[in-house]
């Protein structure tokens, strides 16, 4: 237990009830009357269902009975303890920073990120996805794009949820583009639709406005009803050596050093199969390279193509 926790459980009787507040480590740093503060807590759902699961911001798991069973796999929730053992989730509402994050001074506006800062990004209202301080590849990320904050007891942010900065809620990969014709009789509808192949497969295919070249490179984000919530075409390289690669880590595109996602997604275009990137460098030494972002900037690869031996 942290040695400020230790003090504010001080005042309270065995018995009573509170509410207290976990760091990073998962060490009780501070605690309060319910009529204070209520225990409400961030994080990604992890399983639904009757029974549900939430991974908080705070590297603790919360478990229990849950009456909503409309979120998914995900989803950014507040949660709370309604009763023992029973989950109360709620969407993390969307707000306005009036401050730009400077990310190496590490502060928004003039407020400091505490040192065990949870960020997450997400598309919209999308499911949100885990990422780390380094994973910014901007110096400023603007208010603009900062869609929720919060602070701990010493006033320093500790949850950061961004909207759409560093392309990670992508699924990326190959588009297979079709139709969905839905309705009966001559109350049919014929929507355009796209899906993305990767090494898990062919991921949910959604609904689209948009004519998606089947076969082009890039990332899709669903939305909860199945519409295309974000859809990001992938710039490319084609002729990067083997000896382009710092082994697992970058790739230097155009003279520019550009980090290889932790996911990216590597196929065999001869055999039509999903590899490993240690597998595609000993298959040929020429490889089609595709990046989000900027080259110089933000830039990160998402999808390696080898190229024909042929």
């Amino acid at each position: 237990m942290a040695e400020e926790g230790v003090s504010a459980l001080a005042q309270f009787r065995v018995g009573d009830r509170i509410t207290v507040s976990f760091n990073g480590s998962g060490e009780i740093v501070d605690a309060c009357s319910p009529s204070e503060h209520s225990a409400v807590m961030i994080g990604l759902v992890t399983e639904t269902g009757n029974s549900c699961s939430v991974a908080l911001s705070n590297g603790l798991t919360a478990s229990g009975s849950c009456s909503d069973t409309t979120f998914a796999v995900g989803d950014l929730v507040r949660v709370s303890a309604s009763s023992l053992g029973t989950l109360s989730l709620s969407q993390v509402s969307a707000g306005t920073s009036s401050a730009a994050l400077q990310v190496a001074e590490r502060t928004l506006g003039s407020t400091p990120l505490a040192e065990d800062v949870v960020l997450y990004d997400r598309v919209g209202k999308t499911h949100a996805v885990q990422i780390a301080l380094e994973d910014l590849l901007v110096d400023s990320v603007p208010a603009s794009r900062i869609l929720y904050t919060a602070t701990n007891s010493a006033g320093e942010i500790d949850v950061l949820v961004l909207d759409d900065v560093t392309g990670d809620a992508y699924t990326y990969g190959i588009f297979s583009s079709g139709t969905k014709t839905e309705g009966n009789g001559t109350m049919q509808v014929t929507n355009r639709t796209v899906a993305v192949e990767n090494s898990a497969g062919l991921s949910q295919e959604c609904l689209t406005g948009t004519a998606v070249p089947d076969g082009q490179v890039g990332g899709l984000v669903p939305s909860s009803d199945g519409r295309v919530a974000g859809l990001l075409v992938l710039e490319e390289v084609e002729d990067v050596s083997r000896s382009a690669f710092d082994g697992t880590d970058t790739v230097t595109l155009s003279g520019a050093a550009v980090p290889i996602s932790d996911q990216v997604q590597v196929y065999n275009t001869d055999n039509g199969q999903w590899i490993s990137l240690a597998q595609a460098k000993a298959y040929t030494d020429t490889f089609t390279v595709y990046y989000s972002g900027t080259l110089g900037t933000d830039a990160k690869v998402r999808v390696i193509l080898t190229q024909s031996l042929s």
